[in-house]
Parts: C-alpha cells; structure tokens; sequence
C-alpha cells in the first residue's frame, strides 16, 4: 500500500500550533512579496494596469485585506503587476473576483521569502 504525505499538521497532536505557525509565515511571505513588488514595479506601468484593469486591481486589493495585508490601489496593481512578470506575462487572469484572486496570490506567493534578503528577482 503507498502512502502520500497530507502535510505536516494532519494527525499532529500539535496541530493548532503548527497552523499557526504556518499562517505567521505566509504573512511574512506574503508582505515580504509585497515591499519587493513595491520596489520593482515603475509608476507608468501602474497608471497603465490602474487604467486599464481596474476591476481586477479593486479584486486583488480586496483579496489582500482578506489575507490581512491593507494596502493601497497602486500597491495592489504592483503585487499583480510583479506576478505576472514572474510568470513573463504581461497581465494575469485570476482576478475575476476577490475569492479567485485571494486563492491566487496565496498559491503563487513566493515562501520563504522572510528568511531571504529581499531583491527585485528572487525568481
């Protein structure tokens, strides 16, 4: 019989804390990410994404208070703006609604983030 691991909380007598401690790295990640987007991205490409992709920007800021991050419109386009270069394109779908933009930011937010310098290509 194989067996697959499910994580390291499943069965885990310790399991609260370990989620926990899971959640506490993701914010860290997940604000790291934010001051790098911040630092990288220019403010013409920002106007241009606040233009042009306004609903999907109010989506992500929307998604990044749920996740716990309040920020600003130009720094919610730069956090979308900074993950679709990473993936070299020039806009990413996934924020048709703050729900399927939380869960993108989450599966794509580069971890380990707070254990590293921060630099604008850690990818």
């Amino acid at each position: 019989m194989d067996t697959f691991p499910v994580g390291r909380e499943f069965g885990s007598p310790d399991y609260d804390r370990l989620m926990a401690d899971d959640a506490e790295c993701f914010n860290s990640d997940l604000l790291a990410w934010i001051k790098v987007a911040n630092h990288s991205t220019n403010s013409e490409k920002i106007a241009y994404a606040t233009q042009e992709f306004s609903r999907d920007i109010h989506n992500i800021q929307d998604a990044l208070k749920a996740l716990g991050q309040e920020v600003s419109i130009e720094t919610a386009a730069s956090v979308w703006i900074h993950y679709s270069k990473s993936l070299c394109a020039g806009w990413m779908s996934g924020a048709d609604s703050i729900d399927s933009a939380a869960k993108t930011l989450f599966l794509n937010c580069p971890r380990g983030l707070r254990t590293q310098p921060l630099r604008n290509n850690f990818w």
